[in-house]
């Protein structure tokens, strides 16, 4: 088993702003410089992301957008899996789906796109039970630091 080293960059916890020429044109990006340097550190990412509406939370496509933005496609040649939450049947699978077509274009190799549907049954203290939904996300985690 390797041992690597995992940082979380919680959205709720950094500072976001929604693009629009005008807060480019009145106060730049450089506020974004320092998380865009530690994010070109990385050789990997696991962007985990529930399922709002049929798709992903809007400021999670819009750190994407920014960080594209700021003049390099951060997955670029970097594995990632994404792994999606929804409380009911449908697995996030839409949520998957929508991140897939934007990671398209950012270069991504993609080690896996795991779902967790009706996770309120399946998490308990903090802790996946479901050993199919384990062994998939194992699988993608394994795939990711290879």
């Amino acid at each position: 088993t390797t041992k690597s080293k995992v940082e979380i960059i919680n959205l709720r916890n950094s500072p976001a702003i929604l693009y629009g020429i005008d807060e480019e044109v009145e106060n730049g990006f450089q506020k974004y410089e320092k998380p865009k340097a530690k994010l070109e550190e990385v050789d990997g990412f696991i962007i985990s992301t529930p399922e709002h509406n049929r798709s992903i939370p809007a400021v999670l496509k819009n750190t994407i957008d920014l960080v594209t933005l700021l003049g390099r496609l951060i997955l670029n040649d970097n594995h990632t899996i994404y792994p999606s939450t929804f409380p009911g049947p449908r697995d996030g699978v839409k949520s998957t789906s929508a991140l897939s077509a934007i990671l398209i274009y950012q270069d991504a190799k993609v080690a896996g796109s795991d779902a967790v549907g009706f996770f309120g049954k399946k998490i308990k203290e903090g802790t996946l039970v479901t050993s199919d939904d384990k062994a998939a996300i194992q699988k993608s985690l394994q795939k990711l630091e290879n």
